[in-house]
């Protein structure tokens, strides 16, 4: 029987991720054929899996996600202004970096997204109790720095992804420190 704890079935997920991931590399919009080419699995198999390409890249982009906020819980990083040192983020970038071809598409298409459910968060359990440590009470005004801030940070990122990651991660992680625990 075919199920979603199956490991097969998990093997086949992983292994057109992985093509997804290859075709983006190469930066090239590969087609349902050329995904199950690559995976090595019947489009039948694709389409029990993912609804269309579409699906694939959506489902792929929250895997990273998920590995992304795993790493950033094994470094340390809590939404704390004591935790987000240079030293708690560097784990976060490296990850980034890592997957720069997935995060340069993806900073493309995310980098004016508004709120969204993950970042929901954060802005709850950090931004707002920062804003209000720093005098800002009204929530509107929290919403503007809220986009400073996200716009800082995703910048610096994709300005970096852009720059195929020459810079060391380090001096992105104290980057990304200065903004967030600016006054």
């Amino acid at each position: 029987m075919k199920t979603r704890s199956n490991q097969r079935w998990k093997n086949s997920e992983e292994k057109m991720q992985e093509a997804l991931l290859s075709f983006m590399e190469q930066e090239t919009e590969p087609s349902v054929g050329d995904i199950c080419k690559a995976a090595e699995v019947n489009r039948s198999t694709f389409y029990r899996h993912y609804l269309d390409i579409y699906d694939l890249m959506e489902k792929t982009e929250l895997a990273i996600q998920r590995d992304l906020v795993k790493v950033m819980r094994r470094s340390g990083l809590r939404l704390d202004s004591k935790s987000l040192t240079a030293d708690a983020l560097l784990p976060m970038v490296e990850f980034i970096g890592s997957y720069r071809k997935f995060y340069r598409s993806y900073l493309k298409t995310h980098l004016d997204a508004s709120m969204e459910a993950g970042i929901e968060t954060v802005w709850e359990g950090y931004l707002k109790p920062l804003f209000r440590s720093r005098g800002v009470k009204d929530e509107t005004h929290m919403l503007y720095y809220f986009q400073y801030f996200k716009a800082g940070i995703l910048s610096i990122l994709k300005l970096w992804l852009d720059r195929e990651c020459t810079d060391p991660p380090e001096e992105v992680a104290k980057m990304i420190e200065k903004i967030l625990n600016r006054p």
